[in-house]
């Protein structure tokens, strides 16, 4: 049986997983999740409920991103297509939550994130499979050679509050000093 799209928010239980399949070697990123309910009881305490358990697998641009980002622990809230199997083994009835993540956002009532866009500089979206470098010359698509988007950005396009905080991250040697040129 298949669900339409759900949301669902929780916790990442394993350390996601990256795989590639298939004669493109499509981008396969796998891990497991976990929603527990609360309720507040009668005296209105917070109360665990029941958890649920759920494979999640998200594929091409998501997966890269969500294995570069994602960590055991990290509590996401989810978007995709739920799919419920049940199955016997052995005399016992055994069943499992599956998610294709079509989305994968960080819950910021539990952490405080700083976001790296990863811009593509074109439309390629399944990139090449051959090993050869993407449009813009780079590994990944996202203008970088090490495949993680990581092209700095120029400190001109910043305001100095945006600086100062990235100083006070230590992040600011990240950006380049002058702006690229322009061809």
């Amino acid at each position: 049986m298949n669900i339409n799209q759900v949301a669902i928010a929780g916790n990442v239980v394993t350390q996601p997983v990256m795989d590639f399949v298939g004669q493109a070697q499509t981008p396969k990123c796998s891990f497991r999740f976990a929603q527990t309910e609360r309720r507040r009881d009668a005296l209105g305490n917070w109360q665990d409920g029941d958890t649920t358990f759920v494979n999640v697998t998200c594929w091409r641009t998501v997966a890269e991103n969500a294995y570069a980002s994602v960590h055991r622990g990290d509590g996401l809230l989810l978007v995709g297509k739920l799919s419920y199997d049940e199955w016997e083994k052995d005399g016992q009835r055994r069943s499992r939550h599956e998610l294709d993540a079509l989305v994968v956002g960080v819950d910021l009532s539990r952490q405080v994130v700083t976001v790296k866009r990863a811009r593509r500089t074109t439309p390629d979206t399944a990139g090449p499979s051959d090993g050869s470098t993407y449009g813009d010359g780079s590994a990944d698509g996202f203008g970088s050679a090490d495949g993680f988007g990581s092209t700095p950005r120029p400190a001109s396009d910043l305001s100095e509050s945006d600086l100062a905080a990235l100083e006070e991250l230590g992040e600011l040697d990240d950006l380049e000093s002058s702006p690229p040129a322009r061809v």
